[in-house]
Formats: C-alpha cells, sequence, structure tokens
C-alpha cells in the first residue's frame, strides 16, 4: 500500500468534514 496512514487519516478528515457538512 503506497498510502501511509497519516495520508489515509487526512484523506478521512477530509472527506468526514466534506460529508458532515
Amino acid at each position: 500500500m503506497p498510502l501511509k496512514l497519516s495520508q489515509v487519516d487526512h484523506f478521512y478528515n477530509y472527506f468526514l468534514e466534506k460529508y458532515n457538512d
């Protein structure tokens, strides 16, 4: 997996914020 946990966490947070608008 090229993606690191930190990157996934950031992406997840961004997605959650966008989704929970």
